[in-house]
């Protein structure tokens, strides 16, 4: 891969991990390091170029395309904060739910031990009424 590849916008290769298929972590950040490290020394190339008599508007669009991602990379990283707080947050309600059913589970289950128990009291009457009867 070639630093003309980058500046095209291609993504970097890294690493993977042949068992799960996942990127190393420390391959991960030094990849992201050299692609924000090569956007910006190539955004600021396009800066330096304004007022210039390089200064085209195929450069000031190039310029403006390099802001426009910017901004969606900022509402990207936003939206997904957004989500990893709200997908907590459901993990977080369905563990007080677990927690609220199993409370309801056990008090049931108690309920269901004493009329157990009342019912069990009350046989031993009803075997006498019936001894009594005959």
């Amino acid at each position: 891969m070639s630093f003309q590849d980058l500046e095209s916008g291609r993504p970097l290769t890294a690493r993977r991990d042949p068992s799960n298929g996942r990127q190393d972590p420390t391959q991960a950040i030094v990849a992201g390091l050299f692609q924000i490290t090569t956007a910006v020394r190539n955004f600021e190339r396009l800066v330096n170029t304004i007022g210039t008599p390089k200064d085209t508007p195929e450069l000031r669009e190039k310029l403006y395309a390099a802001t426009e991602a910017d901004d969606n990379s900022n509402r990207t990283l936003e939206q997904r904060a957004v989500l990893a707080e709200s997908r907590r947050q459901e993990i977080l309600l369905l563990d007080n739910e677990i927690v609220f059913n199993e409370a309801i589970i056990e008090e049931r289950e108690q309920g269901i031990q004493e009329i157990q128990q009342q019912i069990g009291q009350i046989e031993p009457y009803g075997d006498k009424k019936k001894k009594t009867k005959n």
